[in-house]
């Protein structure tokens, strides 16, 4: 479905990815082109929990740089998205968790990241308890098409109030899990998002810290920064995803660049707390690994 609206940009434009991607200059907010071609209309079935279902843009990668090209155009955002349980059920579980987990990250990110409007609030904790209970039913009932249907519609969730939120919630998390997807064709975003969410609450934990309390009090978890970490973490844990960079084969030499690459990442710039540098994110890097 990504590719797909891709596609539906790079035709419409007639141009270049390079030449219709958002650029996000150093300490500077990023500067997407008007692309103001007529596109044509999306009708979406998803496979997965995807949270790029309804989005209004795509993303491409550049092979020979490994660099993730963000393509904005509110015009490609579907003109209906249907949820079909044959649909759902296609994939292996294994493949439907891993969106979903990316999704999980998402909302979470998004939630204590800043106190939501009462309407993104309300669809983030609901993301997440869908979320929370929907992943492990997936695994442990692959043939039975209600978790599926579930957590795809808790990802539609997560992403409306990223929308209403402005977009950027998944901040450094989800800077560094593009970095790890475009430099690795064997990561994928849902393992990264695994991988990476408890280092990313951490590191932002000193501006988020009441966000992390309140949502932990909402899972019914101690109210406080560390409980909800704790908690993440086993839950990621029991749905059976590596902890560590180096369970992905990502060599240590490598995290500098990662870093580096992520502090041009459109994501960077919505992270509530602000990255001045990128030796920060190779210590966050370095935690993980």
């Amino acid at each position: 479905m990504v590719t797909a609206r891709a596609i539906t940009i790079l035709l419409g434009e007639g141009r270049p990815a390079h030449e219709l991607a958002t650029q996000c200059p150093p300490g500077r907010p990023p500067v997407s082109p008007r692309l103001e071609r007529p596109k044509l209309p999306n009708l979406v079935v998803p496979t997965t929990p995807n949270t790029a279902v309804h989005r209004a843009g795509a993303a491409v990668l550049d092979p020979a740089a490994r660099r993730r090209l963000e393509l904005f155009d509110p015009k490609t955002r579907p003109a209906a998205v249907f949820l079909d349980a044959d649909a759902l059920l296609t994939p292996p579980p294994d493949v439907s968790v891993r969106a979903g987990v990316s999704a999980f990250a998402g909302a979470v990110t998004s939630f204590v990241a800043r106190t939501p409007n009462p309407f993104a609030l309300a669809d983030l904790r609901q993301a997440i308890e869908l979320l929370r209970d929907s992943l492990p039913a997936i695994l442990d009932r692959p043939a039975d098409p209600e978790p599926r249907l579930a957590a795809a519609i808790a990802a539609l969730l997560s992403n409306r109030a990223a929308d209403a939120l402005g977009g950027g919630g998944g901040g450094v998390v989800s800077a560094l899990v593009h970095q790890l997807q475009s430099r690795y064709d064997h990561v994928d975003q849902g393992v990264a998002s695994a991988v990476l969410l408890v280092h990313g609450l951490r590191f932002n934990r000193p501006a988020t810290a009441d966000g992390q309390a309140r949502l932990a009090a909402l899972l019914g978890l101690a109210a406080s920064a560390e409980g909800l970490e704790s908690w993440v973490d086993g839950f990621l844990a029991r749905l059976g995803f590596p902890r560590r960079l180096r369970e992905l084969g990502v060599p240590e030499a490598d995290l500098p660049a990662l870093a580096e690459a992520a502090m041009h990442d459109f994501f960077l710039q919505g992270n509530p707390r602000r990255v001045e540098n990128p030796a920060e994110l190779v210590d966050l890097l370095q935690a993980a690994w």
